[in-house]
Order: C-alpha cells, then structure tokens, then sequence
C-alpha cells in the first residue's frame, strides 16, 4: 500500500458503502462509516437482494461487470458471515423468465444468448418443462428461460452482517448526517457532520445513491448525471410451499425468500425523493403476479416505497472527482446489490493501490478507458 495506511471516511450505509467499507479495511485502511438513519434504511434494505448476470436494455457491458461481481460476492460471502455470525438470508436461486407470446419468447432468447456467452448455463425450457419446474405457473406460458446462476439474500440482514464484520476488523460506524466536506488546498481533509463534531480523513467515498448527485452538487459544486428512482414493491406472506424459483415476468420478481416471505416488484414510482406507496401501484404488482403466477396463494405482509439511483446508461459511476482531489464516487444504476462487489473490489484497488482493476474504465464518471485499463 502505497504513502501509509489511508483514512478514509465512506458516507452512506447502504450496500455499496457498507461493502466499500469491509473490502478497505481488509486491506488495512482506517475506515469510518457514516450514515444519517440506520445501515440499509434506504434502497438495499426494501431491495430483492438479488446478485446474478442479466443484461440491461441492450448493454452487454453490464453483462461483463455482473459477472465479475457475482464471482467476487461468492468470494466475500463466507468470510462475511464467519465474521459477522449473522445469517444473511443466502440462497442459491434460480431465475425463470416466462413467455407468453413469440415477441417475448424472441426476446429472451436474444438475452440468453448474451449472457451465456460469458459462461452461464441459460436454458430454453417448453411450457410443460416450465409448469413441471413450477406447477402454479401460468399454463398460457409458450416457455421461457431458466437462469439457475444467482444469489440472493434479505437486504437488511445483508448490510448488517457486513456491519459487524466490518466493525471485528476496525471500521467506526457513526450515525449521524454528513453536511460538507472540509479541503485544503484543493484537498479534502475531513467530513463536517449535523453534531458539530468534524472527522479527519485523507480519503471521502460519497455512496450515498440517489442523494450522491445533490449532495456533490452543494459542497463540490460538482454536476454529476445521477436522479432519483423510486421502485415500489411488496413483500407477501406465502401460504403453501416456497416458489421453486424467482419468476421474472417484465418489470416484476416473484421471489421465494428464506423467511418465508416472497419479494413481488418492483414498479417505478416517479414522485421521486417524495414517493409513498400508492394503492394503484400495489395493484398494478399484484395484477402482474396473477398472471404470471396465478396458482399462487398469498397475504401482502408490507408494501414498501425505496429511491434508488439511476444513471444514463444504468451503469456505475466509480471513481476519482476531478472537484476535489482525495474525494471519490461510488453510485450504481439501478443495480446495487449485483454490482456491489465489482464497484469495492475497483474502488479498493484504486485507493489503497493505486491500482486500475481491468474493468474500472467502464465505470469511471468521465468513461473515458486508456488502453492499460481495457487491456
């Protein structure tokens, strides 16, 4: 490690922060945490917790830096949860995106392709194969894809096996709202808080998601391309035996969790930063789950409202800003659990290293990859 052991404050608790953390304190860095609520009070504690490769629209980058996030998450799991002696909730799980016409069968199998050329086993399953994996199952289905590669976890109890893992290797948790940045001569050397109380650090990772890009904006003055997204979604009470797998159908997951509740959504709710669960859209999952699968038996348990981040190619934003020398980003697109691995794993290296991880130039703020980092 370069210059001595860095100290680094993260501000944000959420899944990407809270990874952030436990990787650079591995490596040896001096590492505080602040949150202004409680680690996975936002996005990551409502969130599916899902951790797999699937393109998003037509970018098969995503493709490349899921499956590099996938392999290092199986990596860390089990070291987290040895530290931590917290059950997260892990699961092996399959995925099955259903079809219902040969628009969407086409679809799909243009996906499958996609990912299976970075080595997932994708399969094309007929409708009785499909309603043999899941007899509740819609009988119109035509088929659909079999993803047997992801994991999945409870979102809050995730970040707080990362939490107290963290904390046996000597991060600092403060609860508490950062607002500002100390600097000197072009330099941050500290994080101002709501207490009055001022940490001392070379090194700040703003991982604050969808607040990141505000918040940049007022002490850096710093225009950063990253808007709210609010995704409302259901957690349901299933009265018969578990799902066999996630089903997937458009813009809705239907996932079996291992305490018994199922994860139904999500559907974007545009109110943004104000968003509260509304009745339509409760309906609107539900109607969804009905259709997909209609031999489903349920009670809705919570109907939860969560504002994720979103940036303009759904990709993440990782990496030095050029406002503040010693501040850096670290925001996905809407994607955090799949990509959290992969964005501490580049953001580890680059920091305590000084090293470029070959994928980090597809993630950096500016895009723009020197030919030593896409070698």
């Amino acid at each position: 490690m370069s210059n001595g052991s860095p100290t680094i404050t993260v501000i944000g608790g959420g899944v990407i922060g809270c990874t952030i953390a436990y990787r650079l304190a591995e490596r040896g860095a001096h590492v505080t945490l602040v949150e202004r609520e409680a680690v996975g009070a936002g996005a990551t504690g409502a969130s599916g917790g899902h951790i797999m490769v699937w393109p998003g629209e037509a970018n098969d980058v995503r493709v490349e830096l899921s499956k590099e996030s996938v392999q290092l998450f199986r990596r860390y799991l089990p070291d987290i949860k040895k530290r931590s002696g917290i059950d997260p909730l892990d699961q092996e799980l399959k995925f099955f995106f259903p079809a219902f016409d040969e628009g969407e069968a086409v679809h799909l199998r243009n996906l499958a392709e996609r990912v299976a050329k970075v080595g997932v086993a994708i399969e094309w399953l007929d409708a009785a194969a499909g309603l043999n994996l899941e007899p509740r199952l819609s009988p119109d289905i035509l088929g659909g894809i079999l993803h047997p590669e992801c994991v999945q976890v409870g979102g809050y109890q995730f970040v707080e096996a990362l939490k107290k893992a963290s904390t046996s290797i000597g991060v600092q948790f403060l609860q508490d709202e950062a607002v500002g940045l100390w600097e000197n001569d072009n330099h941050v050397t500290g994080v101002a808080l709501r207490d009055g109380i001022d940490i001392s650090c070379n090194t700040v990772v703003l991982a604050m998601g969808a607040w990141t890009g505000h918040l940049a904006s007022e002490w850096l003055e710093a225009q950063l391309p990253i808007t709210p997204y609010s995704l409302q979604r259901l957690r349901l009470k299933g009265l018969d035996e578990p799902l066999a797998a996630t089903v997937n159908w458009g813009d809705i997951n239907v996932t079996p969790r291992r305490d018994d509740l199922i994860h139904a959504g999500s559907i974007h709710n545009p109110a943004g930063f104000d968003a509260i669960p509304k009745e339509e859209i409760q309906k609107a999952i539900l109607d969804k789950v009905s259709i997909a699968v209609p031999g489903l038996r349920y009670e809705v348990a919570e109907d939860l409202v969560a504002t994720a981040s979103m940036t303009p190619d759904r990709l993440p934003l990782v990496g030095a800003i050029d406002a503040l020398a010693g501040v850096y980003l670290a925001v996905p697109g809407n994607d955090g659990f799949t990509m959290s691995a992969v964005m501490a794993e580049a953001l580890t290296e680059l920091i305590t290293d000084e090293r470029q991880h070959p994928l980090l130039g597809l993630m950096l703020p500016s895009r723009e990859m020197s030919e030593s980092v896409t070698e």
